[in-house]
């Protein structure tokens, strides 16, 4: 994504924990007249690999996190907040980009089912308790599943050697949890920005394909509308470090 930010006029850096993406990002870069000692391998989950290997002391004033968030084990989630807390200076901004569980309500599909059971419902809890009503319990459970078109979106597979996205941690995300916990780790003007606003469930997408895409890209022109919270299966947190901390 950083060839898309050559014409800030900033100095760009960049690691990736995928060796192959940083032979492609040097090449880019190499291409686009740019240092490509500036992309580096590297791990979210270690602090020192936030910092330029060939000079540990260059501070960044942005650091942008995407692609990443989705594809970490949630007991990892505040490391990564307090890593991208300490690699900007103070004053500094950290845009980070996540899935939106939420999202999920909106669909109707296998993720409305799997968040309802998973995330709002404590089923277990109802399954322990329901005394001579389990057989009625689990009737509702099956109308409640009936109202979803389960078998939507397929599984998405990778080829024979590799697995495919749906077949890899690829993690949702509560926009309101991680505000809290950026705030937590001490950032402040902690704001969600929604994108990939879906004008409609996309299961009927295919019914309207002209209209659904161009009103769902008018949308997506403003990233604080509230409805963003459901409709859009993606945002970003923005956030700063105080520029003076206690």
């Amino acid at each position: 994504m950083l060839r898309l930010l050559t014409d800030l006029g900033v100095e760009l850096f960049g690691f990736d924990l995928t060796p192959e993406m940083i032979v492609s990002g040097r090449k880019v870069f190499g291409e686009l007249k740019l240092d490509p000692s500036q992309l580096w391998e590297g791990n979210v989950v270690e602090p020192a690999d936030f910092r330029w290997p060939r000079d540990s002391k260059i501070t960044f004033d942005v650091v942008l996190c995407s692609g990443v968030f989705p594809h970490i084990p949630a007991e990892l989630d505040k490391i990564v907040i307090k890593n991208l807390h300490d690699a900007v200076e103070p004053g500094g901004l950290v845009v980070a980009e996540l899935r939106n569980e939420f999202f999920a309500l909106f669909t109707m599909n296998r993720y409305t089912r799997d968040f309802m059971f998973e995330r709002l419902i404590d089923l277990k809890a109802l399954q322990a308790s329901a005394g001579g009503e389990r057989d009625k319990l689990d009737q509702a459970i099956s109308q409640i599943e009936s109202m979803y078109r389960t078998d939507l979106p397929p599984i998405r597979k990778g080829k024979a050697d590799e697995p495919g996205y749906d077949e890899v941690l690829s993690r949702l995300h509560n926009p309101i949890e991680m505000q809290a916990n950026f705030r937590a780790a001490g950032f402040v003007d902690v704001e969600p920005l929604y994108y990939h606003f879906h004008a409609m469930p996309p299961m009927v997408a295919e019914l309207v394909p002209n209209l659904f895409r161009t009103r769902s890209l008018e949308m997506d022109l403003n990233p604080r509308d509230w409805r963003g919270l459901f409709m859009a299966s993606a945002f970003v947190i923005a956030a700063r470090r105080p520029a003076t901390e206690k």
